[in-house]
């Protein structure tokens, strides 16, 4: 995958993770979490260079979709 599938799934999980947390449903919201927490790990073993810390950043909205992870 390319930085650019990565930032679109991110796009996409954030408005996910947004609109759970947004609603009164703490099953929706384990739900989205465990799913995102998955697919991270799941891409960190697929691409070693994949910095899952960032990508779940990201999703929370605690980084912007297009930032770049700090190198190192």
């Amino acid at each position: 995958m390319t930085r650019k599938d990565y930032v679109l799934l991110a796009k996409a999980l954030r408005y996910a993770w947004m609109e759970e947390t947004n609603q009164d449903d703490i099953v929706a919201e384990q739900t989205i979490f465990n799913v995102v927490n998955t697919l991270a790990a799941t891409l960190k073993q697929d691409n070693p260079r994949f910095n899952q810390e960032h990508f779940l950043a990201v999703v929370r909205g605690e980084r912007d979709a297009n930032s770049h992870p700090p190198r190192g």
